[in-house]
């Protein structure tokens, strides 16, 4: 996870640097959107389901509201890793 922030770190200051061509910059910047996704994020859970949906969640990347059969690893709107694991998990009472 570290190898992650760290590549990240540099790329984001790589960016600043008025002498990167363009090309290359969008690269990082694509480089650094792909490796965010990668860290895992914790979701938002409805504390019931919304219709008979059996679990409904939101990601904690892009906030994207999800109604799967069980748990998933990666948002299928984004891509972003997913931590069921973390305690920092919050459950959500409906609207």
């Amino acid at each position: 996870m570290e190898d992650y922030k760290y590549s990240l770190e540099i790329m984001k200051a790589e960016l600043k640097n008025e002498y990167i061509c363009p090309e290359v910059k969008y690269a990082f910047k694509a480089s650094i959107e792909a490796l965010e996704k990668q860290i895992l994020r914790n979701p938002k859970v409805m504390k019931e389901p919304m219709g008979n949906e059996n679990f409904w969640w939101y990601c904690g990347h892009c906030g994207a509201s999800r109604h799967t059969a069980c748990r998933s690893n990666y948002c299928g709107h984004c891509g972003g890793k997913v931590d069921w694991n973390n305690s920092k998990t919050k459950q959500i009472e409906k609207d």
